[in-house]
């Protein structure tokens, strides 16, 4: 208690100084009445000059700063209603190398004349957050170039549903990102689809394993365009749900890759849905337990029990069938219908 009743009586510059220390924040008053220009301890640390080395003044503040940046801050003062003069980022070249972005923000202070005394003015080094804003842009373009060249619609959605980002979206349906809030990209669909459609989604979400959803978006004929998209969880550090990536394809436009590896002549996830009771012998051949199966074929251990149930839920993706039929190939085995019975075996060496 002691400490804060010290601490009550600090000066407003003591509070400054400490909130300088603290932050990435700096302060200068220009006096307009002895011209004269001050900078705060904070703004040296924040710029890296040294104000045993460095008198404050505006040629030393120019040429640090970024030549694509200057601005004229010297010339008349239009603005004599104590308005903000400027506001605006801009970026520095600190004499040990480093560049840094700079949020500057100054005012316009009026005397007991009415006229201008001061400019206040506070600097914010903001370079941390520009290059992540930078790189969310650049995540962006990427995942726009991945949508034309999967000629797919991408989406990326918080652990509830709500979208953050979407791609390819737009020419699809005409809708923006503004548009798909709060469940309105419902209304890209035909309206019959609509119900059974927030339905699956809603009843996936609370899942967190990944899932599939079809439905017909609006066009300019009766039926509308079948799209089927196909949702992955994305884990925090905690092993929660943190986000949603979804992929949405034309349906008929989506040769599965799973099919494309599986050699002519053997029947594949396409012919015949996986027994249980293949699953249940295959993960035994191979020596694996549950767990060893999800980590190889990256499917929910949970899904993979419902998959090897005697009445098995037909609830399943037939994706989720497609991807351990393909996991299980990869290691040798091989799965066939004879004469109405599930096999599943190693191929014999010729």
């Amino acid at each position: 208690m002691k400490a804060l009743k010290n601490r009550s009586r600090w000066s407003s510059y003591q509070m400054l100084r400490f909130i300088e220390e603290k932050t990435k924040i700096g302060t200068w008053i220009w006096d307009l009445t002895a011209t004269e220009l001050h900078w705060s301890t904070g703004l040296y640390r924040l710029i890296g000059l040294d104000p045993q080395e460095t008198k404050p003044s505006f040629s030393a503040y120019e040429s640090i700063i970024h030549p694509d940046d200057h601005l004229d801050i010297t010339g008349p003062l239009v603005r004599a209603d104590g308005s903000t003069i400027f506001d605006r980022q801009f970026r520095i070249m600190r004499r040990d190398g480093s560049l840094r972005w700079l949020q500057g923000h100054a005012e316009i202070h009026l005397g007991a004349d009415e006229m201008p005394h001061q400019v206040i003015g506070v600097v914010i080094d903001i370079t941390d957050r520009k290059i992540l804003s930078d790189s969310l842009k650049l995540a962006g373009r990427h995942l726009d170039l991945a949508s034309d060249i999967l000629g797919a619609a991408v989406w990326i959605t918080d652990r509830q549903g709500s979208i953050v980002s979407q791609h390819g979206w737009l020419p699809l349906t005409g809708q923006s990102v503004a548009d798909v809030q709060q469940m309105g990209w419902l209304n890209a669909l035909v309206p019959e689809d609509r119900v059974q459609a927030m339905k699956v989604w809603m009843t996936s979400l609370r899942r967190p394993e990944p899932f599939e959803i079809g439905f017909r978006v609006r066009s300019s004929d009766d039926e509308g365009v079948a799209v089927t998209g196909r949702f992955t969880p994305l884990e925090d550090r905690k092993g929660g749900i943190a986000e949603w990536i979804g992929v949405f394809r034309r349906q008929g436009s989506d040769a599965r890759a799973l099919q494309d590896h599986v050699p002519a002549g053997e029947e594949g996830s396409g012919e015949h849905r996986l027994h249980p009771a293949q699953i249940r012998a295959a993960r035994a051949m191979l020596g694996w337990s549950v767990s060893d199966l999800a980590d190889v074929s990256g499917i929910s251990g949970s899904t993979i029990r419902r998959m090897e149930m005697d009445d098995p839920d037909r609830s399943v993706s037939q994706t989720y069938f497609d991807i351990m039929h393909e996991t299980f190939r990869r290691h040798g085995l091989r799965m066939e219908l004879r004469d109405g019975m599930a096999v599943v075996g190693f191929p014999m060496s010729p």
